[in-house]
């Protein structure tokens, strides 16, 4: 939500302005573009964590204060998937009441994620289910492709799942990064974002741009 730039026609001694809010809120997308047919799978990179605010506005929602006050247990934890959050909650307020208040807990505690191995293994599972037949993957260096967690993960999908890995410092062999730049040309340069929701919304479309 900083605003990014691009080159772009002004009068000449007109500077162009680009309002900004000044927010350094952004957003992470995984990706994967097909070899033949060029079909684009992209992921969504969210954390979750119950802050104060999160906790003010479950309350304003009318949760439960038994259940308020077992939810402080998690005050300040982050998590880096929406599973690992969903199996804290479980254990701090049973099961019957995640089933009730879910899409409130997840949209209260919803947050900008980070590139790690565990958010990248379940964009991987969202590939194996995607697809039916096996994958062959090539990935760039980006050093979680190589963690611990993903390695272990890749050995119990050895039938279905291949990652290759391509040279070091070398993006003009990636197809994806041409969609990249392509998206923030469309989709982020020169604009302005009052709410990271618009923000998300502008990626978004430009993605389904490109699925179609």
């Amino acid at each position: 939500m900083w605003g990014s730039l691009g080159r772009t026609w002004a009068p000449i001694g007109k500077q162009p302005e680009v309002k900004t809010t000044g927010i350094r809120k952004g957003l992470k997308m995984f990706g994967a573009i097909e070899f033949h047919g060029g079909g684009f799978q992209y992921m969504e990179s969210l954390s979750y964590s119950l802050t104060p605010k999160s906790l003010k506005q479950l309350k304003s929602e009318a949760l439960p204060s038994d259940v308020l006050s077992q939810l402080k247990s998690l005050k300040g934890e982050k998590y880096s998937t929406d599973d690992l959050f969903l199996s804290a909650i479980k254990k701090a307020i049973g099961s019957e009441a995640l089933n009730r208040y879910r899409d409130k807990l997840i949209a209260s505690a919803e947050a900008a994620g980070k590139f790690n191995g565990e958010t990248y293994i379940k964009f991987l599972n969202q590939l194996l289910n995607h697809y039916t037949c096996p994958i062959i993957l090539v990935e760039d260096g980006a050093p979680y492709h190589r963690s611990k967690v993903v390695t272990e993960f890749v050995k119990t999908q050895k039938d279905r799942l291949t990652l290759a890995a391509l040279p070091t410092f070398s993006p003009d062999f990636n197809p994806i990064e041409k969609l990249w730049k392509n998206t923030k040309r469309d989709a982020t340069h020169l604009k302005y974002f009052s709410t990271f929701e618009e923000l998300r919304a502008s990626v978004i479309r430009v993605f389904n741009l490109c699925v179609a």
